[in-house]
């Protein structure tokens, strides 16, 4: 069966194959930039980034202050992490609510229930949208906070169908209950290694489907129907690939950065905003049916050094090698690189076993290798490169 996210774009768009797609995509880009020039300070500019937002975040925004129901400020990515404002209106995140309830068709069946690992009190929330996407077609919902490695978090999942969160908590919780027998977990937020779906799959019998997105699409992005790829909402985001030392777009299939533009988003429209996510595009034909591009991700391009043999070093690497080991509930990566030393502060894994996996990685790098008790996360569900 086609998936749900391609026929709702086949409704919106009146589009059947991927060039009258795109054709359909150009016109709505030319009235977005055109609305933008008419109603931003900034304009409608060639390719933009993070450091614009983060300087004066409220050049983009499209209509008056009264107009916006939701303001998230997040640390941006660079060394200063100087905050990140994103604006939105209620039509904004209702569109992101609509493609959530496509999505989450293909993962839940009416009357299952599915348990979020991310905020949820406040309807405009991730959470919050799940669950008015999953109430509209007769599923059931709970979200309980971001996760953290402790019992209280460990038991709703014992008693639900779907598990969505991060890949490194429900990597932790695989890790401390193998037991559970979810009928399908969804992955987002973060990269997600093929090991750790395979290690999903073997352990708790289950389908794992990812999801793409990021605060800049209001949530939603694209998401996986199990035939590999992930199904965009082409109707709404407009995904193109570029190189990301000449900012020149690459054909389908290269891998480069993800670059979007928003067609509709009233509050806040961002037009050629590079995301910093490496990724490609797939124009081969769905195992579902599917005939539309679809993304292939591959991790952050700004998160990456090297070693002093010239060897990646990045949680996507570290993320394929460890996530997928049995029994593992997590890790903590410091780098320092003046030693050439990586450390892993490792849980529910032996040292020992970890310590030879990555000299064997890293021939030449030190490797320190550091047992804990506990998984540590972010404030908000996340795991990043320590560098020292």
């Amino acid at each position: 069966m086609i998936s749900p996210v391609e026929e709702k774009t086949r409704a919106a768009t009146g589009a059947s194959d991927t060039e009258s797609l795109r054709r359909w995509q150009r016109e709505r880009l030319r009235e977005a930039e055109d609305r933008a020039l008419r109603l931003t300070k900034a304009g409608s500019r060639g390719l933009i980034s993070e450091r614009d937002i983060v300087s004066c975040p409220e050049a983009f925004l499209a209509v008056p202050a009264k107009e916006v129901s939701r303001i998230i400020t997040l640390a941006s990515s660079g060394t200063e992490r100087l905050p990140k404002r994103i604006f939105f209106t209620e039509a904004d995140l209702r569109r992101t609510a609509d493609f959530f309830a496509a999505g989450m068709r293909e993962i839940v069946s009416p009357g299952e229930r599915a348990l979020v690992y991310m905020p949820g009190k406040h309807p405009y929330t991730v959470g919050g949208l799940l669950k008015t996407a999953l109430e509209s077609f007769g599923a059931a919902c709970r979200s309980v906070g971001y996760f953290a490695d402790t019992p209280a978090m460990y038991e709703p999942a014992r008693e639900t169908d779907c598990l969505i969160g991060t890949p490194g908590q429900m990597a932790c919780l695989c890790g401390r209950v193998p037991s559970l027998r979810p009928k399908a977990v969804l992955l987002s937020g973060e990269y997600v290694a093929d090991s750790l779906i395979r290690r999903m799959e073997r352990t708790w019998g289950c389908r794992v489907f990812t999801h793409w997105g990021m605060t800049e699409t209001a949530y939603g992005g694209a998401v996986s129907c199990g035939c590999g790829g992930l199904h965009i909402r082409h109707e709404d985001i407009l995904i193109e690939i570029i190189d990301p030392e000449s900012g020149k777009q690459l054909p389908d299939g290269a891998w480069g950065e993800i670059v979007i533009s928003t067609l509709f988003h009233e509050a806040m429209p961002l037009l050629h905003y590079r995301t910093g996510d490496r990724g490609r595009l797939i124009a081969t034909e769905c195992g579902c049916g599917g005939v539309f591009p679809r993304l292939e991700t591959g991790g952050r391009l700004t998160q990456r050094v090297q070693t002093a043999a010239r060897k990646e070093l990045s949680l996507t690497v570290l993320d394929a090698l460890l996530l997928g080991l049995d029994g593992i509930c997590g890790y903590e990566a410091v780098w320092r690189p003046e030693a050439d030393l990586l450390k892993i502060f490792v849980c529910g894994c032996e040292p020992e076993k970890i310590r030879r996996l990555l000299s064997a990685e890293y021939p030449g790098t030190r490797i320190a290798v550091f047992s804990e008790p506990q998984v540590s996360f972010t404030a908000h569900g996340k795991r990043q490169l320590h560098i020292e």
